[in-house]
């Protein structure tokens, strides 16, 4: 069983969205798995949409305080019902892209339950309808008290849940899937060595966000990351790919910034990492 499990990383998302699109064009996996924009990408290109894909990433250009990232979030300027921040504009682009009738491979989405903070992985090989499909992939980047949470049916039950991050950056696979698993890649967003990054203010909402996102992600990168490691002594084919440096703020969205993490994307795709 050939897996591609693709990190968290918010706008970092353009190196991984390239990719996997490299990747997936190349060779169809078994199953797919993503967290928070892991689960974006990972959800497009699953359902083969790989030109929609850079159309998505190619389009961000700049942000503001009053319509916030276009095709990602916006600021819910009363607090909405669950958060600074909506991720309305991002459902709108995943209802325009991805179906359950449209995936052409497997794919989960990664999410914590935020009253039990368990990790869970739901599949869409157990999702009844396209709403159920939406839900994980917006449940999975919705960052806890900064974003309102997804309540979705999962084991004949009512689970509200939020960002995965804040378990796990990388995806972790379901153990009953383990055993099937002969070879991964896996997607970074950060260089697989963490670096500083440099703090700048432009934008006091956006700015807390970004810092809070990288924050979670180096936390639960290194110990993610050993999961595969294991993996790889165990007789798994584990390959990494990841940025060569920090390509910034993880919500610069400037187009230069998002072409430059694509352009690496490519690169990386052919340069992985062996374990």
């Amino acid at each position: 069983m050939y897996v591609i499990v693709h990190q968290g990383g918010a706008l970092r998302g353009a190196f991984g969205a390239h990719v996997i699109a490299s990747l997936m064009m190349k060779r169809r996996p078994d199953l797919v798995l993503g967290n928070s924009i892991g689960a974006v990408n990972g959800s497009v290109a699953a359902s083969g949409r790989f030109g929609a894909l850079r159309e998505f990433w190619l389009s961000v250009d700049g942000k503001n305080i009053i319509d916030g990232i276009s095709g990602f979030l916006r600021p819910s300027l009363f607090g909405g019902k669950g958060g600074l921040l909506s991720l309305a504009p991002l459902r709108a682009k995943l209802e325009k892209y991805v179906t359950l009738e449209g995936l052409q491979v497997p794919f989960g989405a990664g999410v914590v339950s935020k009253r039990t903070f368990e990790y869970i992985t739901l599949l869409s090989d157990e999702m009844k309808t396209d709403e159920d499909l939406v839900d994980a992939i917006e449940g999975s980047s919705a960052i806890a008290f900064i974003m309102e949470p997804v309540t979705i049916d999962y084991q004949d039950q009512q689970v509200t849940v939020c960002d995965a991050g804040h378990r796990h950056s990388i995806p972790m696979i379901p153990a009953h899937l383990l055993p099937s698993v002969t070879e991964v890649d896996v997607i970074l967003c950060n260089p697989i060595e963490p670096q500083p990054t440099e703090v700048r203010k432009t934008d006091g909402i956006f700015d807390a966000f970004a810092w809070l996102l990288q924050a979670m992600s180096v936390t639960t990168q290194a110990a993610d990351l050993n999961v595969y490691y294991d993996m790889a002594k165990s007789g798994v084919r584990v390959r990494i790919f990841a940025p060569p440096c920090n390509l910034g703020n993880m919500l610069d969205t400037d187009s230069a910034t998002i072409r430059r993490r694509w352009y690496h994307g490519g690169v990386a795709a052919e340069n992985p990492v062996i374990l």
